[in-house]
């Protein structure tokens, strides 16, 4: 007999399906991250992380910010 923590730790999961209709456009589908607040300095102070993905060609892209809420800025602005 198995506690619950060891039966579900235990537990088989169902594969995920794939996804039949992959965006064909390069920034078609962008996934975000934001990490923080992080204790450890960073350049300028920065306390937060933000990373974006293409889910079409998988590219990614991180950036450092001070506030959570500027992790959408930083979407919109990102320099070239």
């Amino acid at each position: 007999v198995l506690c619950d923590g060891c039966d579900m730790g235990k537990t088989l999961w169902k594969p995920f399906i794939p996804r039949c209709n992959k965006l064909q456009l390069v920034g078609g589908l962008i996934h975000a991250d934001v990490n923080g607040p992080i204790s450890v300095k960073f350049y300028q102070a920065a306390k937060y992380h933000v990373c974006f993905k293409d889910d079409y060609n998988k590219y990614r892209r991180g950036f450092l910010h001070q506030a959570k809420e500027r992790s959408l800025q930083v979407f919109t602005h990102v320099p070239e």
